[in-house]
């Protein structure tokens, strides 16, 4: 009889022996206060092409983004805000002089319906990282079936070595001489997926985020080793960051913001990651893929990114009135699937989670409404949602690297979705 892909004795000794401790998630809302399953004790086979069409799609998402975010750099105070940006975010935008270094795609790749379209851009975020880089792999292996790629970690490697030189360049400091930190909230997937992403850097400190300490704007500091930070892999969201204050009431985000400004602080991926992390940029990129509407200093974007557009993005719009009476409609800065809600003809068809007013009182972004692929597994029919990480590979061209399957018992993706481990045919 084959294991319990969701509870078994099997599946706690196969993620117990690759060193995932955050296979089960904390109790929620199960009145029983179990963990709840996230990594799934199963690997499904996936055709090569797929694979390699997802990456061909993804690098030219990628080559849209880029664009999309030298647009963003240059817009005016009005059009930032005409987009969602909060002005508190403005100088750091305009600031950062370099591409992002990484984010996560989300595709609706659907092969029975040839709907193949990006939905979301997840740059500052450290969810669903150490899965599809290194974990695939080790199931595929434990399966049966080939990993997707030979040296998973190469590029990643690579890529991060040109991030800490550029920081360092930035604050006029050798690299050996500067001190690097990592930080996100303290709950096991982000610290954890910290621990495992400074493994690449030699003497990178791990803490959660509420160890950081500021020092009258000289330095930022970890609060245990009260030692400052010059490079800091920080992955919380800035739309956040902004809004968090002190022990006495006070925002800290200016004082991080003038540390930033005047080089004393670099945090890597910051500034053109959170400009493309926002919804909103869908709804530019529709703009500039089409004639000029707004007067922005770009114009439009080059004739194959707007093909690219055309082909793998759907209609978004900031208007409710340009999109029909079917659309699925997000918070700009929606994450999980919070405040997210199809309509269909009309009327509410299905939601995500509702209840945090942060989301669902900001702008929202209006979608084509997109026919996602389902699997059955485990008798249990589920929305699938591929995810494909981009790095930028130091000549600031973004490359498809790790991909990875989310699978939901909800038509939104949320939270409560598992990891569904991927192997080659």
């Amino acid at each position: 009889m084959a294991a319990d892909i969701f509870n078994s004795p099997d599946r706690d000794a196969f993620f117990r022996s690759i060193e995932f401790p955050w296979y089960n998630l904390p109790p929620s809302s199960d009145p029983t206060g179990q963990p709840q399953p996230y990594g799934l004790y199963h690997c499904q086979p996936v055709a090569p092409q797929t694979i390699q069409d997802l990456r061909h799609a993804s690098e030219a998402v990628g080559v849209v983004l880029l664009e999309a975010w030298d647009v963003v750099r240059q817009l005016d105070d009005e059009d930032l805000d005409y987009y969602g940006f909060p002005e508190e975010t403005w100088q750091v935008i305009r600031a950062d002089q370099h591409a992002p270094w990484c984010m996560r795609l989300d595709w609706c790749w659907n092969d029975r319906t040839k709907t193949y379209k990006v939905v979301e851009v997840n740059s500052q975020t450290p969810s669903f990282w150490y899965e599809p880089t290194i974990g695939n792999g080790q199931a595929a292996s434990h399966f049966g079936l080939q990993p997707l790629d030979a040296e998973p970690e190469k590029l990643l490697r690579s890529s991060i070595q040109v991030q800490l030189q550029r920081a360092a360049t930035k604050l006029g400091k050798p690299l050996p001489q500067c001190r690097i930190g990592f930080t996100a909230l303290n709950n096991p997937e982000d610290l954890n997926t910290m621990a495992w992403l400074s493994h690449y850097v030699p003497d990178g400190q791990v803490f959660p985020l509420e160890n950081l300490l500021l020092d009258n704007g000289r330095h930022l500091y970890d609060r245990e080793r009260r030692q400052p930070i010059d490079i800091l892999f920080l992955w919380y969201p800035l739309e956040w960051l902004i809004l968090d204050r002190d022990s006495e009431g006070e925002y800290l985000w200016p004082e991080v913001e003038r540390l930033i400004l005047n080089n004393k602080l670099a945090i890597v991926n910051f500034g053109s990651a959170f400009a493309l992390q926002s919804k909103g940029v869908f709804a530019l990129i529709q703009e500039l893929a089409s004639l000029p509407r707004r007067g922005y200093a770009n114009g439009h974007l080059s004739p194959a990114a707007a093909a690219t557009v055309k082909q793998y993005f759907p209609k978004t719009v900031l208007d409710e009135a340009e999109i029909g009476d079917s659309y699925f409609a997000k918070p700009i800065f929606g994450r999980q699937g919070e405040g997210a809600v199809a309509i269909i003809d009309g009327e509410e068809a299905f939601s995500g989670s509702m209840a945090d007013p942060f989301y669902t009182e900001q702008p929202y972004i209006y979608q084509e409404l997109l026919d996602f692929p389902t699997m059955s597994l485990a008798g249990q029919e589920m929305t699938e949602l591929w995810g494909v990480w981009l790095y930028n590979d130091g000549s600031d061209r973004l490359v498809a690297d790790a991909l990875g399957k989310r699978l939901s018992k909800s038509k939104v993706t949320d939270d409560g979705a598992y990891w569904c481990p991927i192997g080659l045919l």
